[in-house]
């Protein structure tokens, strides 16, 4: 599933969740998305550094050769083997080394655009843009996107003990999922799609939520 299209490793590596979306009850999303989401929520709201610090490389491999091997692409994962750092080092290791980024690279400057609505528009404007932008994604892309943007949102709300805060957050995850190939050394291009990443999570719950 490492480095595989969403589109994909769905066909095989998928796992159905219910959502929160008009005429839709359940979708399908990564098993590896769904079942560290779950595994992190559940464990993760107090450690310190959270997606951050990273895990042990020998028990992160181990996670990412059950999620990669087949027919049961880690969904008989022991968990109780791992600390809440080597699960939330393999979520942010799916999301990187997926061949293209999860709002993929033709709409990069779109969602950019859409941010910049903040000096001429009102809040709801802003966040109407930026709906219709996630409306317009393929579903596998936008279902994740709306899952991670929930999760980090979640996250966020117990920032004191985590210290990890939106910004923070958002600067951890923007490499998986807002980037262009030709900003990839610029940092002032890294910062500014970091501002759309971090708009996305502290207005999560203005749009549809896979994330319970």
């Amino acid at each position: 599933v490492f480095g595989v299209p969403l589109s994909q490793s769905l066909q095989y590596a998928g796992s159905l969740v219910d959502i929160k979306a008009p005429g839709l009850t359940r979708a399908c999303l990564p098993m590896l998305i769904t079942i560290c989401g779950q595994f992190l929520s559940d464990n993760g709201t107090n450690t310190v550094g959270i997606f951050r610090v990273s895990g042990s490389l020998r028990r992160i491999q181990e996670i990412h050769q059950s999620f990669d091997s087949a027919p049961e692409y880690g969904a008989d994962l022991d968990f109780s083997r791992y600390t809440v750092h080597d699960v939330a080092s393999i979520f942010r290791r799916y999301l990187t080394l997926l061949p293209e980024p999860v709002i993929p690279v033709a709409d990069y400057y779109l969602f950019r655009e859409a941010l910049d609505l903040s000096e001429t528009s009102s809040l709801a404007n802003q966040v109407d843009a930026f709906r219709k932008l996630l409306a317009n994604l393929p579903e596998a892309e936008r279902l994740v996107l709306l899952y991670v943007i929930s999760l980090l949102g979640h996250f966020a709300r117990f920032s004191e003990q985590t210290r990890m805060d939106i910004p923070n957050l958002a600067a951890i995850f923007q490499p998986g999922l807002l980037v262009h190939p030709l900003h990839t050394l610029t940092p002032e291009e890294y910062k500014r799609s970091q501002k759309v990443i971090e708009f996305l999570i502290t207005h999560h719950e203005n749009f549809v939520i896979p994330f319970p």
